[in-house]
């Protein structure tokens, strides 16, 4: 669990991506030129690239017509890139048009955390640490900071999202899944990490990612597990999620598909002592694998019938799902059996 919640970290907040804030103002400025331009030409690709992540939350007031009136303050939340697109007429409104191409559009507004404002408001700017300038927020509500600021309120909407979640897995509801994430989304794999850019990649990873033991797990959780700042995650850490920046919503930031034994973990979750073991246990298994293998590797170069011991080994683990430790004796075997027969 210690291990899952170390590499998962960096990513449960995805959205806290600067250091010291605006650095450099003179690129932010830049960056706010940029922005007016590329609005004006409608090249709603490159600015939905400039978001650190998704979704965002964006506030707006719809024109009623034909009179032209105003309507209600109204908000709608944009969760991936795509989306982004097709709704650039509502998130860019005239409104946010107006303040952005004003004469003090480009003056930085800083705010308490480091980041600042442009558009007289409207768009909130940071800069990561390669120096580039991203966007955070577009009309975000205005009370946005207030959402959760109760711990108690926190924990309580992340048991509601974990059911929200776990019902829409259960029903395998794709598409609901998909909504319920941040983008980019981080996938662990064993050996493996992949960025997932929106709801079109996930399902069409859904199978993937959500394995026959994630699911378990999932569905099985009945309350997250708190972990502070860094958010809140399932038992095992398959999968974590928090409140995003700039919204009243809670996410998946990071899912972690492992491979385990069910049976084993059964018997030992609930014995304290064990069940601190194989907190770390589990990921030092999979990840020993990669030695082990390249042991065997050399072996095989050597011994063609190691060779066929190793890719039936191999095929038993894929279809089985035996733990990645039982390589390191077949490894030894398999050295052993090759000096007994050249012996």
């Amino acid at each position: 669990m210690l291990l899952l919640g170390l590499a998962a970290q960096p990513c449960v907040r995805s959205q806290e991506v600067s250091k010291g804030g605006i650095d450099n103002r003179e690129a932010a400025i830049k960056f706010c030129r940029s922005l007016q331009r590329a609005v004006k030409a409608k090249d709603k690709t490159r600015i939905a690239a400039w978001l650190n992540g998704y979704p965002i939350e964006v506030e707006y007031t719809p024109v009623v017509y034909p009179t032209g009136h105003t309507g209600e303050v109204q908000s709608t939340l944009i969760t991936d890139e795509e989306e982004f697109i097709e709704q650039f007429d509502v998130i860019f409104d005239f409104d946010v048009e107006r303040q952005l191409f004003s004469n003090t559009a480009c003056e930085l507004k800083d705010k308490p955390d480091g980041s600042a404002t442009i558009a007289n408001g409207k768009i909130e700017i940071d800069q990561i640490e390669s120096g580039a300038t991203i966007i955070r927020n577009i009309s975000a509500p205005a009370n946005y900071e207030k959402f959760y600021e109760d711990q108690s309120t926190l924990e309580l909407g992340a048991k509601n999202f974990l059911i929200e979640l776990r019902q829409a897995v259960a029903n395998d509801d794709r598409k609901k899944v998909a909504r319920l994430c941040r983008y980019p989304l981080l996938v662990n794999f064993p050996g493996n990490r992949i960025q997932l850019k929106n709801r079109r990649e996930l399902i069409q990873r859904y199978g993937e990612v959500f394995t026959p033991e994630v699911k378990r797990v999932l569905t099985q959780q009945k309350t997250p597990v708190t972990m502070g700042w860094r958010g809140f995650m399932t038992e095992r850490g398959e999968i974590w999620f928090d409140h995003v920046v700039g919204t009243d919503v809670l996410r998946v930031g990071t899912i972690n598909v492992l491979v385990v034994v069910p049976w084993l973990w059964e018997k030992v979750r609930g014995k304290p002592g064990l069940r601190g073991f194989t907190a770390w246990a589990f990921p030092a298994v999979i990840g020993g694998i990669a030695a082990a293998t390249v042991k065997l590797s050399a072996v095989t170069l050597l011994s063609p019938l190691a060779g066929v011991v190793f890719i039936l080994t191999l095929a038993g683990v894929i279809f089985t799902r035996v733990p990645g430790w039982v390589f390191i004796p077949l490894a030894g075997a398999a050295g052993f059996l090759k000096s007994f027969l050249s012996g």
